[in-house]
């Protein structure tokens, strides 16, 4: 798993393990075959999809959004979360402050 702890421009598609500490200024997806692990923050939302995986340590400033992958919150989601499939645990101390749809 590669690590980053700079800024990232733009819209990111992980397909590989990677391990963020920096920021993420768009849009994350999380693909089959592809492992978040965000210590930073994701400037806009977060979407996993089948076969992918994310744990979020420290925060989406967007909506998240589990489409098929396992997703573990430990940290602050600004936005809503949403799970219609795949295996979503939120930990207790964790956030949601858009709510659960």
């Amino acid at each position: 798993m590669r690590a980053e702890k700079k800024k990232i421009e733009g819209d990111l598609t992980l397909t590989d393990g990677l391990a963020l500490y920096g920021q993420a200024s768009g849009n994350i997806v999380v693909t089959n075959g592809g492992e978040l692990h965000l210590y930073g923050v994701c400037g806009r939302n977060l979407t996993v999809q089948e076969g992918g995986k994310a744990i979020i340590y420290g925060m989406v400033s967007g909506h998240v959004v589990n489409d098929g992958g396992y997703l573990q919150v430990l940290g602050t989601i600004v936005g809503s979360l949403r799970s219609p499939s795949g295996n979503t645990e939120v930990n207790p101390n964790a956030s949601v402050i858009g709510g659960r749809g």
